[in-house]
């Protein structure tokens, strides 16, 4: 399933969910005969709602992420707040008198709570797609999925290492730090735009990379060298290699190498001399 689908489907649920609270509502407000003690019940019941959510999600925020406790926040005013709203139309709608009073109440009540409907399934889904990237980065990823990866890295590596070298050989010097990803003189010698993208991050097409490149040696000068490799102790100097930072263009001084490794333990590095090495970081 697609996660457009997903989303779709939580929606849905989130909209019946809101609805069926202010229907609740709607009933206990049109039977009450105490509009004080209606609204004061009612809105006591909307707090405890968004106080279980917010007190039940902490241990996770901890974990993942202030965006856990957001989104239990806007779960817990739909129920609450559509309950609140529910009863204020009820207890309105009771006490209307005349038949057009009752139809004019009636339609107020359907308006408010689809537009309150409507505002709290849009604030949950903003920030929905946020979740599905904090699951990517904590699930673990299926053998095959790894393994698929573990094979393709070192090939987008190896891509990326023959565009440096072609940029090397017309420039005389390696390409500088700043933009090297939107450098046209790279860019045009990678075979493929997914070559940027770590494929254990990132899915090709996506803003995020996975690779960063070593600033400690961007703009080095080739000299009299004919290709990469001639350089100094080129077999053991990294160029390219994974990356914590997963944002377009990421330099360091070789730091951030994801720790465990990203494939299987392992993280790859390139080097110089264009030989994709497999690091344990310690």
């Amino acid at each position: 399933m697609q996660v457009g689908q997903i989303l779709g489907i939580i929606g849905l649920l989130i909209t019946i969910g809101v609805v069926v609270a202010a229907a609740v509502g709607f009933a206990v407000g049109y039977q009450s005969r105490d509009m004080q003690r209606t609204l004061r019940n009612s809105a006591l019941f909307g707090l405890a709602v968004v106080l279980a959510l917010w007190l039940g999600t902490r241990p996770l925020a901890a974990q993942h992420g202030p965006i856990i406790t957001h989104q239990a926040l806007v779960l817990g005013l739909g129920i609450g707040g559509g309950v609140v709203l529910g009863a204020l139309c009820g207890l309105a709608f009771q006490r209307a008198k005349g038949e057009r009073r009752k139809v004019g109440n009636a339609l107020v009540s359907v308006v408010l709570v689809l537009v309150f409907t409507a505002g709290i399934r849009s604030a949950f889904l903003q920030r929905l797609q946020q979740l599905v990237h904090i699951w990517q980065e904590i699930a673990p990823p299926s053998e095959a999925t790894d393994k698929q990866s573990a094979e393709s890295c070192p090939d987008h590596l190896r891509a990326l290492w023959n565009a440096f070298n072609l940029y090397a050989q017309d420039w005389d010097a390696l390409p500088p730090a700043a933009g090297w990803m939107d450098n046209q003189e790279i860019v045009s010698k990678v075979p493929h735009n997914a070559d940027f993208h770590c494929p254990a991050v990132s899915n090709g097409h996506d803003d995020r990379y996975g690779y960063a490149y070593n600033e400690e040696i961007a703009g080095q000068s080739l000299g009299q060298k004919t290709s990469l490799k001639q350089l100094s102790n080129a077999a053991n100097t990294p160029l390219i290699y994974d990356s914590t930072d997963l944002a377009k263009n990421a330099t360091d001084r070789f730091t951030s190498l994801p720790k465990p490794g990203r494939h299987n333990g392992i993280d790859y590095v390139l080097y110089l001399d264009g030989h994709v090495g497999a690091v344990k970081p310690k």
